[in-house]
C-alpha cells in the first residue's frame, strides 16, 4: 500500500516536472551523420521537478551527453534533491547523486537504457534528525520519446533496478523508477 501511495506521489509530483534539453540525441540519419564533428553531437539537458504537501520536493538534475552513433548514445547526469517536512518543522534532507547511461534507439521514438547511479542521501530519524547513507545501484530499462510539435516531446522512461534488494536501505520503496516529462530542443 505505501508503494502505491508513493507511486501517485510521484505521477503527481512528475506533473509538475519540466526537462530541458538542448538536444535530443537526433533519430537515425543517413550514414553520412556518423561523420558529424563531435561537437554537434553533444546534447546537454536535465530537469527540474517539485511538489508541495505533507513533503515539500524540489529537484535539479542537469545532464550532459553525445551521440556516439545515430542509434547509440552516452552521457553522465548529476542531482539534487531537496524535501523538507511539513510535520517536523526545521527537518529537510538533501540527496545528492551521479548517473552514468547509454542508450539505443530501437525505433526514432523507443529507446532502450541502461545506467549506472550512485546517490548520498539523507533521512529522517524518528527521534528527530537525520542520518546519511551512500546507494549504487545498476538500472536497465527503456523509454518512448513521442514528438509533441515543433521542438517539443513527450519522454516516458521505466528503469528497473537490478541490485534492489527490499531488506537493504534505499532512497526508494520499490526497483522502478518511472519518469516522464516534456523535453523541449533549443
Amino acid at each position: 500500500m505505501k508503494s502505491s501511495y508513493r507511486a501517485i506521489a510521484l505521477l503527481l509530483g512528475l506533473s509538475a516536472q519540466l526537462a530541458a534539453q538542448a538536444q535530443v540525441p537526433p533519430a537515425p540519419d543517413p550514414p553520412s551523420a556518423a561523420k558529424r564533428p563531435w561537437q554537434d553531437r553533444i546534447w546537454v539537458g536535465g530537469s527540474v521537478g517539485a511538489s508541495f504537501g505533507d513533503i515539500d520536493y524540489v529537484q535539479l538534475a542537469p545532464s550532459v551527453g553525445v551521440s556516439v552513433t545515430p542509434k547509440i548514445s552516452t552521457g553522465v547526469g548529476l542531482s539534487w534533491v531537496r524535501r523538507d517536512y511539513s510535520g517536523s518543522p526545521g527537518l529537510a534532507t538533501n540527496d545528492y547523486g551521479v548517473d552514468l547511461f547509454a542508450r539505443y534507439r530501437i525505433v526514432p521514438q523507443a529507446f532502450g537504457q541502461i545506467q549506472y547511479s550512485y546517490t548520498d542521501y539523507e533521512f529522517p530519524l524518528l527521534g528527530g534528525g537525520t542520518a546519511d547513507d551512500s546507494y549504487s545501484t545498476v538500472l536497465v530499462g527503456g523509454g518512448w520519446v513521442q514528438p509533441l510539435g515543433g521542438r517539443a516531446s513527450f519522454v516516458l522512461s521505466a528503469l528497473y533496478d537490478v541490485t534492489y534488494d527490499e531488506d537493504e536501505r534505499a532512497p526508494y520503496d520499490d526497483p522502478w523508477v518511472i519518469s516522464a516529462g516534456v523535453v523541449f530542443g533549443f
